[in-house]
């Protein structure tokens, strides 16, 4: 079969990784004699404009077309962002090129460039579920392909955005190493909240002094951090973690476990964890806010959280040729 790639390509993500999978990409194309054009992503929210445009040319294409996205989770979560607010439907291909693919990680999609190939002349589509929150009060509504997080693990987030350190280790493949570096002065600057949770059921909960909030996915978030293991993609469920009355003795005896052995739940009693179809919450105090890594600055956040699905193209290193 023959197909025409429509690459949409973040060359600054991973520390430049991007450009040099988009070199290799074009030249295995090349190669292989498959066609394909491209638009590059050049800042923030750049994704979102070009997606819309890329897909009003793929639906007056003749070709048999795969839209790809090159790039970090940031990218991909702006690509579907872009479409969805555009009411499109269009499936989208993904390679990962970014500091954490957590969500290539857990859907286990290939990396290698020649599999890629592959796969995108083969391979099925399906439905994957992605995070979708709202707020009326504060005017904001989004996407989140990994986790949307409050507190400390925000505010790493923000730490690891204006790092020197992040672009070489992530290169080096030791996201994980960036996260942990900035443990202690998250911790020593960080500010306790309190937040008032609703699930779908009716069940309310109330959590004080605490540390940090993330809603998931799945299991993966912060670059290969297996934050929740208990939590899988498409389960049909929003996780909900909440640690509180954290001690700075409590997160360095952890913080190592969650890192590297994600056996943090038999050693900690100040983890909490609910999952349900859907949640709202409400923060008493002002937090700062992510989602897959991108940061909002400190509000007292009030959201409602679900699950919505989206077509990706089936390039998992588990498909069969």
């Amino acid at each position: 079969m023959s197909i025409h790639l429509y690459l949409l390509v973040h060359v600054q993500s991973g520390g430049h990784r991007g450009q040099e999978i988009f070199d290799q990409l074009k030249s295995a194309c090349k190669a292989q004699n498959i066609s394909y054009t491209y638009r590059i992503s050049d800042y923030e929210g750049h994704t979102i404009a070009l997606v819309k445009e890329m897909a009003l040319e793929i639906k007056q294409s003749t070709k048999e077309q795969r839209l790809v996205v090159i790039g970090g989770d940031g990218t991909l979560n702006e690509a579907i962002t872009g479409l969805l607010t555009s009411k499109q439907d269009l499936p989208i291909a993904y390679f990962p090129a970014g500091s954490g693919n957590d969500f290539a990680r857990e859907l286990k999609l290939t990396k290698s460039i020649d599999r890629f190939l592959q796969l995108i002349q083969i391979a099925p589509t399906k439905e994957v579920e992605l995070l979708t929150y709202e707020s009326h009060s504060q005017q904001m509504s989004g996407y989140a392909l990994n986790s949307i997080g409050f507190g400390f693990d925000a505010y790493i987030c923000q730490l690891k955005k204006n790092s020197s350190q992040k672009s070489l280790l992530s290169r080096l493949g030791l996201g994980k190493l960036t996260y942990l570096s900035k443990l202690a002065k998250a911790f020593k600057s960080h500010s306790a909240f309190s937040a008032h949770l609703l699930d779908d059921s009716g069940q309310s909960y109330h959590f004080q002094q605490i540390l940090f909030i993330d809603i998931l996915n799945h299991s993966y978030f912060g670059g290969g951090i297996r934050i929740d293991p208990l939590s899988k993609s498409n389960d049909h469920q929003v996780a909900f973690l909440a640690a509180h009355h954290v001690k700075a003795r409590d997160i360095f005896r952890i913080a190592p476990k969650i890192l590297f052995t994600g056996s943090h739940y038999k050693e900690v009693n100040h983890i909490s964890r609910q999952a349900a179809k859907s949640f709202s919450i409400t923060l008493d105090q002002p937090a700062y806010m992510q989602t897959d890594g991108e940061v909002y600055p400190p509000k007292a956040y009030d959201l409602s959280i679900s699950l919505i699905t989206y077509p990706i193209w089936d390039t998992s290193d588990t498909m069969s040729s």
